[in-house]
C-alpha cells in the first residue's frame, strides 16, 4: 500500500479528491469507492457519466484520517491570487506540455508513414515514371512539330523524304501521307511506360529505394505548431505543492448517529467488504463483496440504535424492500459494549 500522505480537500464537512492517482489508490488499495461528482471535460451536456472530483462520504474519510493515509486541508487556501513567481512556474509546465505533445506527435506521424512506405515508394514511382498529362501534351506538341518542321525541310529540298520518329529515312508518296495521318502514329513510336522496369516490393531494390526516400520525407515533417498544440485542463491545483497548507482537524464523528455508522461502516471494511451509499434503497450502506463495479450489493446495512424496537409493520417494510431488489436487510446496532450487533432480515413464504 501507498505511504505517501493523500490531500483531500474539506470545506463544510465535505471531502473531495481531485487527484486521479490519488482516487485509483483510495479504491484499488483501500476499498473506499466514493462517489464521482464532475463533469467530463469532453462530455459537460450530461450526466449519466461523471468525472473528477470524487466525493468521500464522513465514514469513509474518517477512516482514511484513522489509517494515516489521508491528510485533510482546507480549501480556501487555494483560493488566492498566484503571485509573479508562481505565474512563471505555471507558464514553465505550459512549455513542458507542449514539448512532450510535439514529440508524441512527431513519434505518430514517423509511425504511421514507416506503416505506409510501401504506398509512399508506390506512389514516389508512379509519379516518376509516369510523367504529368501537361508535361504528356507538351511532349506530344514538341514532337509533333519536330515532325512537321522535318517534313517541310524535305519539301523545299525537292523530295519526298520523310524523317519518323525512330530516325529511319523513307522515300515515296505512301510514306509522306503515312507521316502526315492522325498523331497516333507518332505515340506509338515512344517507349510506353508500363514496359519500364520497376523494382516489386520486398525486394532488395526496394528496401534500398525506401531507405533513400523515407528518411527525407520525415525531415520533411511539419511540427507541431504551439497553438496547435492541446491546453491541459487540471483537475487539481497545480501549486498545491507549493503553498503552506494548512491541515485541518476532520470532526466526524459528533452524534451517536454518526458514530454508530462509523462503526458498523468500519465493522464491514475489516471484514473486506466494499461499501457505498444506501439511500436508494432505504438504507445507510450497500455492501459489496468486491468493486462495485463488477459485483452487485448483497446486503442492505440499516444502523438503528441498539434497544430501539421495531413495529410489525417496519419489519414487513424492510423484509418486502430487499426482496424486491435481491438483497438481504441487516440491522446494525451497537450493545452496551459497544461491539456491533448485526440481525439479517429475509423474506420467506409461508408454508
Amino acid at each position: 500500500m501507498t505511504t505517501v500522505p493523500i490531500f483531500i480537500n474539506t470545506n463544510h464537512r465535505t471531502a473531495m479528491v481531485f487527484n486521479s492517482s490519488a482516487a485509483d489508490i483510495l479504491r484499488s488499495e483501500y476499498r473506499i469507492v466514493g462517489s464521482l461528482a464532475g463533469c467530463l471535460q469532453r462530455s459537460t451536456c450530461q450526466n449519466n457519466q461523471l468525472g473528477l472530483p470524487l466525493m468521500l462520504r464522513p465514514e469513509e474519510l474518517t477512516l482514511l484520517v484513522e489509517l494515516g493515509v489521508a491528510t485533510t486541508f482546507d480549501a480556501k487556501c487555494l483560493l488566492t491570487i498566484p503571485d509573479e513567481k508562481q505565474k512563471e512556474w505555471f507558464q514553465g509546465l505550459r512549455k513542458e506540455s507542449f514539448k512532450t505533445q510535439a514529440r508524441h506527435a512527431f513519434m505518430e506521424k514517423k509511425m504511421q508513414m514507416n506503416s505506409l512506405a510501401d504506398n509512399i515508394v508506390a506512389g514516389k514511382l508512379f509519379k516518376l515514371s509516369h510523367p504529368t498529362i501537361k508535361k504528356r501534351k507538351k511532349q506530344q506538341r514538341k514532337l509533333k512539330h519536330r515532325l512537321e518542321s522535318t517534313n517541310a525541310e524535305s519539301r523545299n529540298a525537292g523530295g519526298p523524304k520523310v524523317v519518323n520518329f525512330e530516325g529511319q529515312v523513307s522515300t515515296g508518296v505512301g510514306s509522306l501521307e503515312n507521316s502526315n495521318g492522325d498523331d497516333q502514329s507518332t505515340l506509338s513510336s515512344l517507349p510506353q511506360d508500363s514496359e519500364r522496369r520497376k523494382p516489386a516490393p520486398g525486394t532488395a531494390a526496394w528496401e534500398a529505394m525506401k531507405e533513400e526516400i523515407m528518411p527525407d520525407l520525415l525531415e520533411r515533417v511539419e511540427p507541431l505548431r504551439e497553438e496547435a498544440s492541446m491546453v491541459t485542463i487540471y483537475t487539481e491545483n497545480q501549486y498545491k505543492n507549493k503553498l503552506d497548507l494548512s491541515t485541518l482537524e476532520w470532526p466526524y464523528p459528533e452524534t451517536a448517529t454518526e458514530k454508530l455508522k462509523y462503526k458498523v461502516f468500519k465493522s464491514f471494511w475489516d471484514q473486506g467488504y466494499f461499501l457505498t451509499t444506501g439511500t436508494r434503497f432505504g438504507g445507510d450502506f450497500l455492501v459489496y463483496p468486491g468493486d462495485p463495479a463488477r459485483f452487485h450489493a448483497f446486503y442492505i446495512a440499516v444502523c438503528l440504535p441498539y434497544r430501539q424496537s421495531l413495529s410489525p409493520l417496519e419489519m414487513v417494510i424492510y423484509g418486502r424492500m430487499a426482496t424486491s431488489v435481491k438483497k438481504t436487510v441487516i440491522l446494525c446496532s451497537a450493545n452496551d459494549d459497544g461491539e456491533i450487533v448485526f440481525i439479517s432480515l429475509k423474506w420467506t413464504g409461508f408454508t
